[in-house]
């Protein structure tokens, strides 16, 4: 729960997803707006749908955004920088993705009905993915008219450097 409000709050920084969801409390600095909108939506999932297949379903997704996650660790090295930077060695993002890939496989032993619920999860996924690419596509749309332009000031503190959307 308290991921997935953090996610939205910066996503909503991004302009990804609707300012509004990244109201702040002004007292606390917590992100009010989002940590309601994720409450609704998981009351909403428990009371619905069965625990189990919930549980299963999130246990599936993380392991996939894990995999993803070791591979993106990759993807930086073939960029030439000038200054000191962390650099993962190349075996361990690598065989943590494969593990991540192999969890989420009906080779990590699996009963056969698992497998079948599985199907049935990818199907709501994808379901969830195109949710998540139109928000996406709102939140490119929204900055490329010029409603979110992100300006970077000549401060040292980066948090107070970018405009809000």
């Amino acid at each position: 729960m308290l991921m997935r409000s953090r996610l939205l709050y910066g996503m909503s920084n991004e302009c990804i997803v609707p300012r509004a969801l990244g109201t702040v409390h002004p007292l606390r600095r917590t992100p009010w707006a989002s940590i309601l909108f994720t409450s609704v939506i998981a009351i909403i999932l428990v009371s619905t749908v069965d625990i189990g297949v919930l549980g299963g379903t999130t246990a599936l997704l993380l392991l996939v955004v894990f995999a993803i996650v070791n591979v993106a660790v990759l993807v930086p090295r073939k960029e030439k920088v000038n200054h000191p930077h962390f650099r993962a060695p190349t075996l361990i993002p690598a065989l943590a993705a494969l593990f991540c890939l192999y969890l989420v496989s009906p080779l990590s032993g699996r009963p056969a009905r698992d497998c079948h619920s599985a199907r049935r999860r990818r199907r709501r996924c994808a379901v969830g993915d195109q949710l998540g690419a139109a928000a996406e596509g709102a939140g490119n749309r929204h900055r490329s008219t010029g409603s979110c332009a992100v300006k970077m000031s000549t401060s040292p503190d980066r948090a107070s450097s970018r405009s809000r959307c």
